[in-house]
């Protein structure tokens, strides 16, 4: 068989490409000085070298845990950032002791923001984050938007980006897995991907998850929606491919803990993050009475909440300890704002029988 020269050049141009991009993936190790760790939790800085050793990457104490914060985003009514606002819960999440944030995720409601707005949020969240690492997702539908949301993140100190499977159009996961190596290989950060399928309507599929994780810096992993069972095929991919796995399911912390999840993202710890920071050290330490505690704490609150409207509860629990919300991004009944107020009062009641003030 033969070729002419110009697909000689091709075919060599590809085969240089996929190399280079395997050897930073697994060539890359986390350096030691920019481990940042807060009582008990772990995050990796965005600085990364090369190394000789190629396991580096996998050995569990250079790899994220604890718990981050899906921070909510403040608007007003004129769907205009509210950034005292953002500063002043920032100052609170630090004092409750979390060890990161994630912006712009779900519970951040991404989908209502406009490109423009959500690079000024990555701008004000580092801004006064205060030391706390801020991990940035990046998830749009169009590739050329999350390449913008990615090189942002770099430009200001963001410790890395997190991705979604692009949502509304069926993917395939072979395009899936040129979609996120593509968006997030411009920016040089370490990669988390993020698989929610009830809201993007596509899985991340194993195969997919090993293929990326070749080919980019990943670090981690946020899995949420119902397949909870998902969580333990994750992390023993995760030990084979050098990456933690965090859960997106607040209440049952303990539950994920304990097949080898190292965390959690998620949007609860807004009002009860000092509740979360507790649990995870109990687990951690191994303490037993008061890993039952906060369990049954987290998931009396997670009953409450649950039949309504996401994320206008999670709202509604930071109103309940008088923390600033900023105006909800959709339209409500007349019925789910009252209902709301009722929420808020309910919630009231639960912190005081905890001793949350």
């Amino acid at each position: 068989m033969s070729c002419d020269a110009g697909s000689y050049n091709s075919i060599l141009h590809h085969f240089a490409t996929q190399l280079f991009r395997n050897a930073r993936a697994i060539g890359f190790r986390l350096s030691v000085l920019g481990v940042l760790t807060r009582r008990g939790g772990c995050f990796p800085h965005h600085s990364w070298k090369m190394s000789t050793t190629l396991n580096d990457r996998h050995h569990s104490s250079t790899l994220p845990k604890g718990i981050l914060v899906a921070i909510m985003t403040p608007t007003d009514g004129d769907g205009r950032l509210m950034e005292s606002a953002l500063r002043d819960h920032l100052a609170v999440l630090k004092a409750y002791g979390v060890h990161g944030i994630m912006a712009m995720g779900t519970t951040g409601e991404f989908p209502h923001l406009g490109l423009e707005t959500r690079l000024q949020f990555l701008e004000q969240v580092t801004k006064h984050a205060q030391g706390l690492p801020i991990l940035a997702n990046i998830s749009h539908v169009n590739p050329g938007a999350a390449i913008q949301l990615s090189r942002r993140a770099k430009s200001v100190g963001a410790m890395g980006v997190s991705i979604m499977p692009p949502y509304f159009y069926a993917i395939s996961q072979e395009d899936l897995r040129e979609f996120l190596v593509r968006v997030t290989d411009p920016s040089a950060l370490p990669v988390w991907l993020y698989n929610f399928p009830e809201r993007t309507g596509t899985r991340i599929e194993p195969e997919t998850i090993a293929w990326v994780a070749d080919r980019v810096p990943m670090v981690g992993i946020k899995q949420s929606g119902g397949e909870f069972a998902y969580h333990a095929e994750l992390v023993h991919l995760g030990h084979e491919k050098g990456f933690s796995v965090f859960t997106g399911s607040d209440p049952r912390l303990a539950e994920a803990m304990a097949v080898g999840v190292r965390g959690c993202i998620g949007g609860m710890g807004n009002a009860v993050g000092d509740l979360k920071v507790d649990l995870f050290e109990a687990i951690v330490r191994g303490d037993q009475p008061a890993m039952e505690l906060k369990t049954s704490q987290m998931k009396a609150i997670a009953a409450l909440i649950d039949c309504f409207p996401f994320p206008l509860n999670i709202a509604a629990m930071m109103e309940a300890r008088e923390l600033p919300t900023g105006v909800p991004k959709t339209v409500h009944a007349t019925r789910i704002e009252l209902l709301y107020k009722t929420l808020v009062s309910d919630l009231r009641g639960l912190y005081a029988e905890f001793g949350l003030k």
